[in-house]
């Protein structure tokens, strides 16, 4: 089973890929004023979604972590610069894994991330109880509702028996919320899904995962779950 119904959202990845990368860069590389213009609007909320992520990683020393939708590998370099022993970073976009290949052999951090190309929900059962840590930032957007469930149950069973998941869930009735429904639902063609706490109450309780810990970004919250024994 595909991780996303949509064909849209693949293609849309793959060519979007470059200014993903660069919006945790520099802005001036983007093609036109548009692109400037929402790179000024989103910066600020990628880069405090990246420093929560690493937040609440905590001790990352000898660790081994699992990222879901690794894209142009900013969380995972992060996550090794913190100490993690490796990282596995999973993602179905050949645009986000050449972007990612690029910037990790720049820091020649090969060995301590392997990137694997493909669709979690037909791979991931390959990694269960693997990792201390598995954590996705910006996937759960795309996932269609029939597959939230299934997803988070697939991302806790790659996780060790007490140990963490962390994933960022945009929010509901925000100023941010309308706009991207907007932008990529209408102009875009393809879906995209926000969550209100009660959602989220529910998509953990569906893959036993207790609540640890979560930092409210403002149009986005980034939350840690423990795996239950």
């Amino acid at each position: 089973m595909a991780i996303y119904k949509n064909s849209n959202t693949k293609a849309y990845f793959d060519k979007e890929a470059f200014d993903f990368d660069v919006g945790y860069k520099s802005g001036l590389e983007l093609k036109d004023f548009v692109r400037r213009l929402a790179y000024r609007w989103n910066q600020p909320l990628i880069i405090k979604r990246l420093r929560s992520l690493v937040h609440l990683a905590g001790d990352c020393t000898n660790r081994l972590f699992l990222e879901v939708g690794i894209g142009a590998g900013q969380y995972s370099i992060e996550i090794v610069k913190a100490g993690a022993e490796k990282v596995v970073g999973i993602d179905f976009s050949k645009g986000m894994m050449r972007c990612a290949k690029a910037n990790i052999n720049q820091l020649n951090l090969q060995d301590s991330i392997e990137l694997v190309e493909g669709d979690f929900l037909e791979i991931g059962p390959q990694y269960e109880a693997n990792f201390d840590v598995s954590f996705a930032c910006g996937v759960l957007d795309y996932i269609e509702p029939n597959k939230q469930e299934l997803f988070m149950r697939q991302i806790a069973a790659c996780t060790k028996n007490g140990g963490h998941v962390i994933i960022s869930f945009p929010k509901k009735r925000t100023i941010h919320a309308i706009i991207r429904k907007i932008w990529l639902n209408i102009f875009k063609k393809i879906p995209v899904f926000f969550y209100s706490q009660d959602d989220i109450i529910v998509l953990a309780k569906s893959a036993g995962l207790l609540p640890v810990e979560e930092i409210d970004c403002g149009a986005l919250t980034v939350k840690k779950f423990q795996k239950q024994v």
